[in-house]
């Protein structure tokens, strides 16, 4: 008893300044990564369909999922309609208790067709329809939140109209006034720090806004899989697996929307994470998996922590500090970084929307780890 007394003694004395330099090392490691971001992005050099479409332009077919989107899908549609690509086509598999089918089915056109989409028939089903109804030699995935962008368009089809890819992947931003909330305007720094780190090629696609020959879709199955969950992943491990390459176009971003409210944003992260712990085994994306494991280990280490206080003294708490910490500083680091490349100053709301995110990230993992083990969730949207 007397070596454990001293043991927890020694714990105690060291609990303070062991963390103190381990804040201060994890803050040493985020002060370099801001610094090594360069100050701001340069913008592009516009394109325009001759620039682009030099051989000709073959026919774009453009394939959308549309459930519960009555708010959203009119903007999509008046959005495809002022592109000035000249050989594209918008399928939409609509449906829902809100009237998406019956607002969509008023744009009907000779180049917008729409299909109905069966309550149950999920996102994988729904892009089969639109897939059956599609003439294009390219096909393009978009969502239905989404605002089509004319350069953001001609700029992913570049690689493939000239031959250089046959799979490429854009991004996507909120629009400006969405920015504006706290939460979206975290989202939308992290996601100017995460393009900016993407290498010329990726191992996944972005499903916001995506393209590719319609022959290597055959290839990979075209959504004859059902997948009730994680459609987009799905796609993208099965090019990886039949060996494509995918191009990331890093100017091309898609307007999109963004949860503002922590629920949606929970939602949306469990649902990825979710994705990556039953998905990545079937196609052996153990990194992706551990990625998640390792989440959840270090989370719940924290969060268990302070519980073993009785037993082991100071350094329990002091650890899940330092865990906690480092976590918001990581999240910081990275929102800093992206604020630097948007060109903005860092303001000290952005340290209050690294917090929330922090919190939301960790409960997003436990939420992922619930509903992998649960039946009831594993196909859930």
């Amino acid at each position: 008893m007397e070596v454990v007394r001293r043991a927890r003694q020694l714990l105690d004395t060291v609990a303070l300044p062991l963390s103190v330099a381990l804040l201060g090392a994890s803050g040493w490691r985020a002060w370099q990564q801001y610094r090594a971001t360069p100050p701001a992005e340069t913008l592009p050099t516009p394109v325009t369909v001759d620039s682009v479409a030099r051989e000709g332009a073959p026919l774009v077919s453009v394939l959308v999922a549309a459930w519960n989107e009555r708010d959203t899908i009119g903007a999509l549609i008046d959005s495809f309609e002022s592109l000035t690509y000249p050989a594209a086509e918008l399928i939409l598999c609509a449906g829902g208790r809100d009237g998406t089918y019956e607002l969509a089915s008023q744009r009907a056109s000779d180049r917008i067709r729409v299909v109905y989409q069966e309550p149950g028939l999920g996102k994988q089903r729904a892009l089969q329809r639109c897939y059956a109804e599609a003439h294009g030699s390219i096909i393009m995935l978009t969502d239905a939140d989404c605002r089509l962008v004319d350069e953001a368009f001609l700029r992913l089809l570049a690689p493939i109209l000239q031959g250089e890819a046959e799979v490429a992947t854009g991004l996507s931003e909120p629009g400006e006034e969405e920015r504006r909330a706290g939460l979206v305007h975290y989202q939308w720094l992290i996601d100017r720090w995460w393009h900016h780190q993407l290498p010329r090629e990726g191992d996944g696609l972005h499903g916001r806004n995506c393209a590719l020959t319609r022959a290597v879709l055959d290839r990979v199955g075209a959504f004859e899989t059902h997948v009730p969950t994680g459609t987009d992943y799905h796609l993208s491990q099965s090019l990886r697996q039949a060996g494509y390459r995918i191009r990331v176009v890093h100017d091309s971003r898609v307007v999109s929307e963004y949860p503002a409210e922590a629920a949606g944003y929970l939602r949306m992260y469990e649902r990825w994470h979710k994705n990556l712990l039953i998905l990545g085994p079937r196609f052996g994306a153990w990194m992706d998996v551990r990625r998640v494991l390792t989440a959840f280990g270090l989370y719940g280490t924290m969060v268990a922590l302070p519980f073993a206080a009785p037993l082991v003294g100071r350094i329990a708490p002091a650890a899940s500090g330092v865990l906690l910490a480092t976590a918001l500083l990581q999240r910081l680091a990275r929102a800093s970084a992206g604020a630097r490349l948007a060109g903005e100053p860092i303001s000290s709301s952005l340290v209050l929307q690294a917090a929330q995110a922090t919190v939301l990230d960790i409960t997003a993992v436990f939420l992922a780890m619930y509903a992998t083990l649960d039946p009831r969730r594993r196909g859930r949207w």
